[in-house]
């Protein structure tokens, strides 16, 4: 973790569970196959422990950018998913980096 990542991890930790990140995802969930379990549930394993950033990379990239920025306006805790998907593609490619896979 960069200086950076670690005083951006507080706003990608304001998740309040309330799900309202979900409403109209059933789709996209189910058009993953298992690699995207929703939003909610992605944001709160992606910013409250050391996730698997491969997976959260691969499992938020089912959510177009425009959803991403209109979730956050909905969101009751203003919750920067655009920075969460930044965050989780820049983690998986440092990881993927460092074990030399891609």
């Amino acid at each position: 973790m960069t200086d950076v990542d670690r005083r951006g991890l507080p706003a990608l930790s304001r998740c309040i569970a309330c799900g309202r990140c979900d409403c109209g995802e059933s789709e996209r969930v189910a058009a993953s196959r298992g690699a995207y379990p929703g939003l909610m549930q992605l944001t709160l394993a992606s910013s409250r422990c050391m996730p698997d950033f491969d997976a959260g990379a691969r499992a938020i990239a089912h959510v177009p950018a425009p959803v991403l920025a209109s979730k956050t306006g909905r969101c009751p805790v203003g919750m920067p998913f655009s920075d969460l998907a930044r965050f989780l593609q820049s983690k998986a490619q440092v990881a993927a980096g460092a074990t030399g896979s891609a």
